[in-house]
């Protein structure tokens, strides 16, 4: 199963100065729209659930949310939660730091995945990118099943492979 959606992200804080490749500088602090993942899917998008994942959050309890055991959000969560995140970003390396425990990595240095990484997952899941023009494409696997994908309750398998582009959105006058 394959589940594509997109992460829109409004900036409250970014720096004017591109990086020394030209790229798209993400470097600021940013909040997601919404906690909820369905609200922010692109047209014709769906969330697809297996039968059993369909039952699963059919029945799901918010009293056994991961962030009511103070456990890391993951790496979706984290930037759909209402808390604000900064994004530190260097030409190898892209550092979220989420304000609820936890950071993700995107390495940007052309390494792959470990061969091991589904052996001994990490909250956050092992993420590599590159830039395709303006996007940033991200490719993330070995996230802890601990996690959930938004705050309604989407569970995930060990199997869960995100693959996302996101672009940096036009700069918003504040008044």
């Amino acid at each position: 199963m394959r589940t594509t959606f997109a992460i829109v992200t409004l900036a409250l804080g970014m720096t004017a100065a591109a990086d020394a490749q030209s790229r798209p500088d993400l470097t600021g602090l940013w909040i997601g729209p919404t906690a909820d993942i369905s609200v922010v899917l692109l047209p014709g998008e769906e969330v697809s659930l297996t039968p059993y994942g369909a039952e699963r959050y059919r029945k799901v309890d918010q009293a056994n949310s991961p962030a009511y055991k103070c456990l890391p959000y993951g790496p979706t969560r984290g930037l759909q939660s209402t808390n604000p995140f900064q994004i530190i970003q260097t030409p190898d390396l892209i550092a979220l730091i989420t304000e609820h425990i936890d950071y993700r990595l995107i390495y940007m240095d052309g390494r792959g995945h470990p061969a091991d990484i589904l052996d001994y997952p990490e909250w956050m899941g092992h993420s590599i990118g590159r830039w395709d023009g303006d996007a940033l494409v991200v490719d993330t696997i070995g996230m802890r099943e601990e996690t959930w994908l938004d705050t309604a309750g989407f569970e995930h398998s060990a199997k869960l492979h995100i693959r996302s582009a996101s672009r940096r959105p036009a700069p918003t006058p504040f008044a």
